[in-house]
């Protein structure tokens, strides 16, 4: 098994990634993941190197607490009428959400050379399930939790 783990990012990653800059908005990039059947988009400045990155779990939360936020809204439009401005001020600032108002920073990245063991240690130490990958600090990839496996199995 030990020289399973010594398979390169590179060797194992996936060049399907998918990438935005910080100005999109939140409802494009769950379009995005929705339609390209993905998990994460990494978020990119004009250069190309990874500032952040949106995953499922962060649109959760965000799912999460907008409903919260929501019923409260609603709780306090039943109790009083002068609510109601401010209640539609709140949605209208939700639906502007930027990627950047949400996204997970900084972008912890796999280095194209690091070795499936390395990047299993990162993966681990931060809890992530996919982890962008980059040469000369631009994307060039994302390697999963699948993806490492697959290279201990001897798969990759």
């Amino acid at each position: 098994m030990p020289e399973r783990l010594a398979a390169r990012a590179d060797e194992i990653m996936s060049t399907d990634v998918l990438t935005v800059g910080s100005d999109t908005p939140v409802t494009e990039v769950v379009q995005l993941l929705a339609d390209e059947n993905a998990s994460c988009v990494v978020v990119v400045n004009d250069d190309g190197k990874p500032t952040g990155i949106v995953s499922e779990r962060d649109l959760l939360v965000l799912a999460k607490t907008g409903e919260q936020r929501l019923a409260g809204m609603l709780s306090r439009l039943l109790q009083e009428e002068h609510h109601t401005f401010d209640a539609l001020r709140q949605i209208r600032k939700s639906a502007a959400l930027g990627v950047a108002d949400i996204a997970s920073t900084p972008a912890q990245c796999a280095d194209a050379a690091m070795t499936v063991g390395q990047v299993a240690a990162l993966m681990d130490k931060f809890d992530y399930r996919q982890l962008p990958v980059v040469r000369d600090g631009k994307v060039v990839g994302i390697v999963t939790r699948q993806e490492v496996v697959k290279a201990i199995a001897g798969e990759a």
